[in-house]
Order: structure tokens, then C-alpha cells, then sequence
């Protein structure tokens, strides 16, 4: 749009958005989750897409670099942030392990419009547990719409675990275990694979590690109730994690799942349920 500024640098990328405009939200009912109340009237402006005041309507006047949108009788609250999403698994598939699992380009093309949903929905940042990679979260910071994304890459299984999505009729193994950038996991078996999945996941963009702890509902091979990862291999993924300033969360449902993975160094747990 016209009356946006360029991009910087977009001499050079071209395909970069505008740079945001600054808009003076007036009339507004803010709702404070630190205080837990709602500020009535308020007036709240942004600048370069960051929140810069958040005052009542008298304190001040309008600017002539704003636009104005009048919110009277509407709700204004911080962004959503969802702590657990998979942007691979996009819609389309018959049953969520094709879902998964699909290494079809429609996957990677259709993932921008699940992203511009979620942000659509009021999520402005999301934590994508497996699947997400680097490019996707590149693209979102200058040439499409989306939540800022929190990435751990693909997630780590091992050989018949939950990121393990072949039948058991299924003998091959593909790609030392990593199927396609589009698949939610690859596979690592032992401590110098385990070490080299968690430092190659790194290498790729990722922001923290996901691995698989127990069985899951969408892989067809393990049960809900079995452990994943031996304590050595766990213990050898979480010291690469944290010797990048980094850590492990973990896909874990049962309580001994969840015991066997905080007891080897893992700081998080997923679903425990």
C-alpha cells in the first residue's frame, strides 16, 4: 500500500511486506491479564507493530502519523500464545497420521494458510512441537502473515516410537531416518545418533528439542504406555541441548513416561495427561 514505508532492505528482497503502519486504537476495553481487570476507554498505540502506550482516552490527543480506528464497545487483549501446535499437520488428510506424515509438496504449501489462521484467531506467537522448520518461520518475518514461531525442528524418535510412522510391515529405513523436511520427526537409535539428531536439529534453526518419551495416538506401531528413549540416550540429548543454551521437552503421556524423562534432564513434558 502506498502510504506504507519499504521494508529495509527490500531493494534486495522484494518480496518483503511494508513496514507496518502506526495505528491509535481509541474507545477501547483493555483487558490486563497481570491485574486481571478491564481498562475501559482506553487509547492504546502501536508503532512499528510493537505496543508503544497504553493510556486513558483524556491523557492525550491524536497524531497525524496514526491511523485511528474507534473501538467503542469492543475488547482489546494481549496476543494468544499457543504452546503447542504442528503446522505441518495441515488440513486435507483423511486421518492425522497422513497428516503427519505426508511428504507431498501440498503439506509446505498449504502451511501459510495455517499460519495466517492461527494469527487470524488472535494467536500472535505459537510454539510448533515438531515439524516447523526455519524457511516457514523466515518466511513469516518478511513475506507472508503469521505468529512469531518458537521451533524445535523436527521431533526425535526412536526406531518404532512415536515419530516412527512406517507399518510394521515396513523394512526400509529412509534417509537415516529423517523422512522429509515436511514429516513431523526423524529417527535416531543409540547415543551418537541421538547426539547427532539433537546437534543437526540445532544446526537447522531449531529454537529448543522435541522428543518422542512415550507412545503416541497417531503412529502405528508403539503403545500409549511405552517408554521411549533409553536414560543414556535421553541424558545425551539433554547435555547437547544445554551445551547450546537450549533444553529438551518431551512427548509423554503416562506417568512413568513422564518420571523416566524428567529424571534424565528433560524440562518439559507435552500432553501428560
Amino acid at each position: 500500500m502506498p502510504d506504507h514505508h519499504p521494508a529495509p532492505g527490500s531493494d534486495i528482497r522484494p518480496w518483503a511486506r511494508p513496514a507496518p503502519r502506526g495505528y491509535l486504537f481509541t474507545n477501547a476495553n483493555v483487558i490486563d491479564v497481570q491485574k486481571g481487570n478491564v481498562l475501559e476507554n482506553a487509547r492504546i498505540v502501536t508503532r512499528q507493530g510493537k505496543i508503544e502506550s497504553v493510556s486513558s482516552s483524556a491523557e492525550a490527543s491524536s497524531s497525524s502519523d496514526l491511523t485511528v480506528i474507534d473501538c467503542e464497545g469492543h475488547y482489546l487483549c494481549p496476543g494468544l500464545f499457543d504452546a503447542h501446535v504442528h503446522l505441518c499437520a495441515v488440513p486435507g488428510f483423511k486421518d492425522l497420521s497422513k497428516a503427519f506424515g505426508n511428504s507431498d509438496h501440498a503439506s509446505l504449501l498449504r502451511q501459510p494458510f495455517v499460519a495466517s489462521q492461527m494469527l487470524h484467531r488472535g494467536f500472535t506467537s505459537v510454539r510448533d512441537c515438531g515439524g516447523a522448520q526455519l524457511p516457514l518461520k523466515e518466511a513469516i518475518d518478511d513475506v507472508f502473515p503469521g505468529p512469531r514461531l518458537f521451533i524445535s525442528g523436527h521431533a526425535l524418535s526412536q526406531f518404532g516410537g512415536h515419530g516412527d510412522l512406517r507399518s510394521s510391515h515396513d523394512q526400509a529405513e529412509c534417509c537415516g531416518g529423517l523422512h522429509s523436511n515436511n514429516h513431523l520427526g526423524r529417527m535416531c537409535n543409540g547415543v551418537p545418533e541421538c547426539m547427532a539428531a539433537v546437534r543437526e536439529e540445532i544446526r537447522c534453526g531449531a529454537d529448543f528439542i522435541k522428543i518422542m518419551g512415550s507412545g503416541g495416538v497417531a503412529s502405528p506401531t508403539d503403545k500409549l504406555e511405552h517408554l521411549q528413549f533409553t536414560n543414556a540416550e535421553i541424558q545425551a540429548m539433554v547435555e547437547c541441548a544445554e551445551n547450546a543454551g537450549t533444553f529438551v521437552t518431551a512427548h509423554a503421556y503416562t506417568v512413568k513416561a513422564i518420571r523416566h524423562c524428567i529424571e534424565n534432564g528433560v524440562k518439559g513434558i507435552e500432553h501428560g495427561n
